[in-house]
Parts: C-alpha cells; structure tokens; sequence
C-alpha cells in the first residue's frame, strides 16, 4: 500500500508542478487516498480483536499502532484534499 501512496505523492507532485492537473482532480485524488488509508486502518484494527482473542498482546500492540498510523497518513490526505492551498 506504502508504493501506491508514493507512486500517487510523486504523480500528483509531478502534475502539479507541470500544471497538468486541476487542483479539483488533486483534490479527489488526496480524498481516494484518505479513504484507502482509512480502510487500512479499519482491517488493522480487525486484526487487533483478532489477536485480542487470541492472547496475542505483542501482536495486537502492533496492528494498533499501524491502525493509528494509517488513521493519521488519512487524516492528512483528508485535509490536503478539503483545505485550500496556501
């Protein structure tokens, strides 16, 4: 998932600096991302409950933390996407 966000940051980078792209279309564009990273952070916290029940405790620490990670990457892409740019 880290190589889509990368490929989308460079490619969005590159169109705007070419002013190919409507600042619209980089705006849904941050919005698509915000809602993948969302949904990351939504299967990371299933895996959490998973190793929950499991007595996994380790594991679980680590599937929360990347649920909180993916929660904030979309928070900013959500921002990029709804806020004006300065």
């Amino acid at each position: 998932m880290n190589k889509y966000l990368l490929v989308g940051a460079l490619a969005s980078g590159f169109l705007l600096l070419t002013g190919c792209a409507s600042p619209a279309k980089v705006a849904q564009m941050n919005y698509e991302i915000a809602v993948d990273e969302m949904n990351e952070g939504y299967i990371e916290l299933g895996k959490v409950v998973n190793d929950l029940d499991d007595d996994k405790a380790n594991a679980a620490m680590k599937h929360f933390n990347k649920a909180l990670k993916d929660f904030d990457s979309a928070i900013v892409y959500f921002a990029k996407a709804e806020l004006p740019a300065s």
